[in-house]
């Protein structure tokens, strides 16, 4: 076990670039452009928006730059809520980010079973199977070590941005223009466009989330000051470049209103290129999509659970770090929290809850930069954000807004996340209070 719980300094702009890939080119991009494409309507304002939502990811990777740069700690959001508005905000922060990564795990694991299901002609008992065999496989890699983690985060998500590239690739080689002959239909709204525009940044933003990943390792980058903005720039770019390459695919391919009326547009793209071999390539497309995801949350998850352990807001043997440099403890409890969900069959509820804590984990971050700047303007930065404190505002005001959109549209989940927030405060005191401090 290392000396003092350290974690390894190993860690480069490879790493970085191939976590952020991974964890957010994920299945979602598979499904919804064509609600996007149904709400819009318009081909260039479909682009526009999708443009629109790298760019918040952007601000906001240059948002968490600074702060992750400032502060290199293991632990992403926490660590900045908890030196910015308090431990009991941390606390908070921490543990819904931790549930979030946990069903993350649980959610892309039986999403696999499911998927083996039609592919491989297995029974449906056999999915959780699949799930638990699948959460302990990437648990042992991550087990060996932070290098064994690293290389199968690089492997899996080389495959993954591999796959998707080709479908577009044969969309344009083998697909025929789709052309203008059927108007979309477009779903109406109360609010009319301006409703269809929330809606719309609502399904990308979500779509695109993940694209602060690298700075959950920021104790464990050679270089933190140099890896991990390049890590943030350079990822939400490839991102971007991969979503939009995938909707120009679509719109060119497929019929305008098949697009927008379809829950699952890839599958149509690949049944015009594939024939009835389509459903088996989209298939096999998500088997690539879904594994980069799980060890990616795995190792977040892990991290959030060794820091906040650091910071006596967890048992203490959960910041112990074994000769690999694993925090293997918060690795196993992160694992069984997944498996747990997997066969209680829970995570489905949880999942529904888990987008309101990504854009309040954002919102945290956003406004810890403002207090940061404010309380402690001596705090070493080698990175300061650009255009500061327009950049940070911007990126606030979205991410409030996209929270009062998400309060209004899906009221009853978001009413649970708050309530699940609202919990941790007196838990924090309990938890306080009996640990004396």
């Amino acid at each position: 076990m290392a000396a003092g719980g350290k974690l390894h300094r190993v860690l480069g702009l490879a790493f970085g670039l191939a976590v952020t890939v991974g964890i957010t080119i994920g299945a979602g991009i598979l499904r919804r452009p064509g609600a996007v494409a149904g709400a819009l309507g318009d081909t260039w304002l479909i682009l526009l928006m999708w443009t629109l939502g790298g760019v918040y990811a952007l601000l906001g990777a240059l948002v968490v730059a600074e702060l992750a740069t400032a502060l290199p700690e293991a632990g992403g959001f926490f660590v900045w809520s908890h030196r910015a508005i308090g431990p009991a905000a941390g606390f908070a922060i921490g543990w819904c980010d931790f549930l979030a990564n946990a069903v993350t795990v649980a959610y892309c694991a039986v999403s696999i079973g499911e998927l083996s299901l039609a592919l491989l002609g297995l029974s449906a008992a056999s999915v959780s199977a699949i799930a638990v065999t699948l959460v302990l496989s990437f648990g042992a890699v991550q087990w060996l070590g932070i290098r064994s983690g690293s290389r199968a985060q690089q492997i899996t998500s080389s495959l993954l941005a591999a796959s998707y590239l080709s479908l577009v690739a044969a969309a344009f080689a083998f697909g025929n223009p789709a052309g203008d002959a059927e108007p979309v239909i477009r779903r109406e709204f109360a609010l009319g466009l301006f409703g269809a525009l929330i809606f719309a940044m609502q399904s990308i933003v979500v779509t695109y989330d993940g694209w602060y990943q690298p700075a959950y390792f920021a104790e464990e980058m050679e270089q933190p000051h140099r890896d991990l903005p390049r890590s943030l720039v350079a990822g939400v770019l490839t991102v971007t470049a991969v979503f939009l390459l995938v909707n120009i695919a679509l719109l060119y391919a497929l019929p305008p209103r098949q697009l927008a009326a379809s829950e699952l547009p890839a599958a149509d793209l690949a049944a015009i290129l594939f024939g009835t071999n389509g459903q088996r390539v989209i298939s096999v497309l998500s088997l690539f999509a879904l594994p980069p995801t799980i060890n990616a949350a795995l190792l977040s998850g892990s991290r959030v659970l060794f820091g906040l352990s650091r910071r006596g807001l967890f048992i203490g043997g959960a910041a112990a770090v074994n000769n690999g440099g694993t925090p293997h403890i918060a690795l196993a409890m992160t694992a069984a929290m997944a498996i747990a969900l997997v066969l209680s069959g829970t995570f489905e509820q949880l999942l529904a809850v888990a987008g309101f804590f990504f854009v309040v984990n954002h919102c945290s971050a956003f406004t810890s930069l403002f207090v940061l700047r404010w309380r402690a303007p001596d705090l070493p930065r080698p990175f300061s954000v650009p255009g500061y404190p327009f950049t940070p505002a911007i990126v606030l005001l979205a991410g409030a807004g996209f929270l009062v959109g998400t309060l209004v549209s899906d009221t009853e989940n978001s009413l649970k996340a708050a309530g699940f927030l609202a919990l941790s405060v007196p838990v924090y005191a309990v938890f306080v209070r009996s640990q004396g401090t």
